[in-house]
């Protein structure tokens, strides 16, 4: 659940929450499950912010800072995160589906169980980007409504019903 307060700096706009966050320089934001759909967070910075299970579909995000941003299960349809930072974050069980990722920076980052079909991926940086593996099991912090639509694993020992 976001920090109501969190969540108010942040639809003050980005100049109003990259202020605050130069003041809070090692705080972690929780912005977790907050409805960010189409929103304009271009430049934003969102270090190291939760944003677990948020929507942001439809948002823009362009040069956005979001390196060791919490982004699990987070759903980023349509989403423009082009030129982004994204390196070091857990996008694991993310739907990024149709999403714009054109030079985006995900080095490092967590893409498992992330669903990436339809992305636009052009001059994206996937450096030691780690995809997951065959059967592996959902990121335990998605909710119910992600869950439901995420690809169930299958491989050894796995049933399908």
């Amino acid at each position: 659940m976001a920090n109501p307060e969190h969540l108010a700096i942040l639809k003050q706009g980005v100049e109003a929450w990259n202020e605050w966050r130069k003041s809070r320089l090692h705080e972690f934001p929780d912005l977790s499950g907050a409805e960010l759909i189409r929103t304009s967070l271009s430049g934003a910075n969102l270090v190291g912010v939760n944003l677990g299970n948020a929507d942001l579909s439809n948002s823009f995000l362009l040069n956005a800072y979001l390196g060791n941003a919490n982004l699990s299960c987070a759903i980023l349809r349509k989403a423009n995160l082009s030129h982004a930072d994204l390196s070091f974050a857990n996008l694991g069980g993310a739907k990024l589906g149709a999403a714009s990722l054109h030079y985006a920076n995900l080095s490092n980052a967590n893409l498992s169980m992330a669903d990436l079909k339809q992305a636009m991926l052009f001059g994206a940086n996937f450096h030691d980007a780690h995809f997951g593996e065959v059967g592996s099991a959902r990121p335990s912090c998605c909710s119910p409504r992600v869950a439901r639509s995420l690809p169930r694993p299958r491989g050894r020992g796995t049933r399908n019903p």
